[in-house]
């Protein structure tokens, strides 16, 4: 139990220390934010998981060549780091910018359902920015968010 509560201490002092940093980033415009995302880029496919990400590369498509299997992988760091750039300019994001790069489709049909008094429950797999369509949701129509997250094991 101490254990547990160290190393909460050490994640909440890691992330208030580099807070002011990730403060910055998000007030960058969406081209340097970009070009952050690629510095990442070269760190992030380095030193994160790896051995995890070809192990579960290799298992998906076994009958992929390697080369097919690199290129994969490239995608899938170039997109891991976009959407973790994306993840902090949401902090600083406007009404505008959301609209403008999330776009729900049939908002009518959601003010519908609101003015009928209906609950909904939106599913997504986690891929892409879920969290700029939940902003977006939240902008276009009068339902309340609620964010329902299990991480996987």
């Amino acid at each position: 139990m101490v254990f547990l509560r160290l190393c909460r201490f050490k994640q909440a002092t890691t992330f208030y220390a580099l807070l002011p940093l990730i403060y910055v980033i998000a007030l960058l415009p969406f081209r340097l934010l970009y070009i952050v995302s690629d510095m990442l880029y070269w760190g992030v496919s380095r030193f994160y998981r790896r051995k995890v990400v070809r192990k579960n590369l290799n298992t998906a498509f076994p009958n992929k060549s390697k080369q097919e299997l690199a290129d994969i992988e490239k995608s899938f760091y170039t997109h891991f780091c976009d959407l973790l750039v994306e993840y902090i300019k949401s902090l600083t994001i406007s009404r505008r910018q959301t609209l403008e790069r999330c776009v729900i489709q049939n908002v009518v049909l959601l003010d519908n359902l609101y003015k009928e008094g209906r609950n909904i429950l939106l599913v997504t797999g986690h891929y892409g920015n879920w969290e700029w369509a939940a902003n977006a949701i939240a902008l276009q129509t009068n339902y309340k968010i609620s964010v329902i997250y299990k991480s996987l094991s």
